[in-house]
Formats: structure tokens, sequence, C-alpha cells
């Protein structure tokens, strides 16, 4: 396994909910790849909710290939563990990422590992739920009754296209919160129709305490099975009643897999970001 790091840091503009400019990953990827992994790191001053677009293309030409992808950042602590993003990107491919927050002039700190792995009949992954006027996810509230799971809240209506696994993105609803007791959590995600749906993931396990305001871990993949044209909705429960504490940001990357992995002789690369 080769790895070779890059060093660039993506900031927000002056502006609150309202992506910055571009900072590039690499100007040129040395090899064909259907997978990039991600390591969410850290800002430069406090909590920040951001919402993240990686892309592809020139300067001034980029195209996103994943948008609004939802992350809470902390001054002091890892984001995420290591993130599978499954999409291609064509060997001599510049590569870029932008962010946006809920606090003008954020500065967020991302790893990014490129795999040689064989390019594959992928649709870009889909974000569901993301709330680009708040620079987070969709609000899903447990309820008032501890331990007991709340109503569904719907991320999409109907899915644009299959998906194979998804990433599950999750965090605190404000990044004002000032979490005062350890927490923690349990989410379904389900399909179907409003009042019949069918969990495809239950009791997802998240916890957060009060030595740091996020949910952890906030990025989860996982494989799963969904048709195009499929609703999706998400429920949870807590061990909190507190009104504001008690609620959560969801939500969802919906990738595909490519039907085998790449070639002999895979290796990665990293890129710091």
């Amino acid at each position: 396994m080769a790895l070779t790091a890059y060093t660039v840091v993506a900031s927000t503009s002056g502006a609150v909910n309202t992506k910055g400019a571009y900072t590039q990953i690499v100007a040129s990827t040395p090899y064909d790849s259907s997978r990039l992994f991600l390591i969410a790191e850290f800002g430069n001053a406090g909590a920040r909710l951001i919402l993240m677009d990686i892309a592809t293309g020139g300067v001034g030409t980029e195209t996103v290939i994943i948008a609004n992808l939802a992350v809470y950042i902390d001054f002091d602590a890892i984001a995420s563990g290591v993130v599978p993003l499954n999409v291609n990107i064509p060997a001599g491919t510049r590569l870029s990422v932008r962010v946006q927050s809920l606090t003008a002039s954020t500065v967020a700190t991302s790893h990014f590992y490129l795999e040689n792995r064989a390019l594959a009949s992928l649709v870009n992954p889909v974000t569901y739920g993301a709330d680009i006027a708040n620079s987070r996810g969709t609000q899903v509230d447990p309820g008032g009754t501890i331990n007991t799971k709340g109503v569904y809240v719907q991320l999409i209506a109907s899915t644009s296209s299959r998906i194979d696994s998804l990433i599950v993105c999750v965090t605190v609803l404000t990044q004002a919160i000032s979490i005062t007791a350890a927490l923690r959590w349990s989410i379904d995600i389900a399909t179907g129709a409003s009042g019949s749906e069918v969990i495809v993931l239950p009791d997802i396990t998240l916890a957060a305490n009060n030595s740091c305001n996020s949910v952890r871990p906030g990025l989860l993949y996982f494989p799963v099975s969904i048709p195009a044209g499929t609703r999706i909705a998400v429920r949870c429960s807590c061990i909190s009643n507190n009104a504001t504490q008690r609620l959560i940001a969801v939500t969802l990357l919906g990738m595909q897999e490519p039907a085998s992995g790449g070639g002999s002789s895979e290796f990665s690369q990293a890129f710091v970001g």
C-alpha cells in the first residue's frame, strides 16, 4: 500500500449557511478510482455544523459529485471514523472540496484517501434530508418519553436511484447546544408509506457527553438494499427527555456498490485536506 499526503484546509465564506470557495484536494488523481475515503477532523474555533461538497473539474468549472455531507466538527476531536464514499473518479481528475456552516469563517480539516479501484457503473451518491438553510440535517425528535421511539420523520418521499449502502450522518440539532449529561440515542431507518414503515436499519446506537457536545460516531456506513422510488423515514429514542438536548439532525447519503472490486495491485493514496 502506497500513501501520499496532501495538506489542504477548507473554509467557509464570510456569510452563514453559504458555501465557501472550492479548496483543491489534488490537481490530478494518479489512477482510476471508484472509492474515496473520508475522515472528518476538526475546526478552528469551537464546534461547528457544516455541510460539505466534494467536486471534480477545473477551477471555476467544478461539478459536485457528493453534495451536502453533514458533519459536526470540534476544535479538539475527530468527527468521524473512516467513511467509504463510492463514486467514479477517473485518473487525471482534479478533486476539490467546499463547505458551509451555521457560523461564518469556519475552517474544517478533513482527510481523504483515494483507493485504486476500477471504475464501475455507479450513479453519484445522493444526499437525503439536508437542511441547506441551517447547515445541518433534518430535525428528529424522540419525544418526551425516555427510551421510547418517537414518530417517524420523512427524509425523502421517493429515492432517485437504487441504494446499495447508506452513510448515516447524525449531529446535534444546533451548535449552540450545551450537553450537560451523558446521552444516548437509538435510531431506526425505515422505508415504506407513512403509517406502515418497515425498518431496514434498526437501533443504531449513538452517544454524546458533556465533554464534547457532538453525537458520536457522526458518520456510519451500512450495507442496505433500497430500490429507486422508495420513501425513507427515520425515528429515534433517547435516554433523556430534555426538550433541547434530545433533538438530533439526520441526513443519509445513498450510494451504489460496484459489481466487483478493482483489479490486482490495488493500493491507496491519502489526501489530507
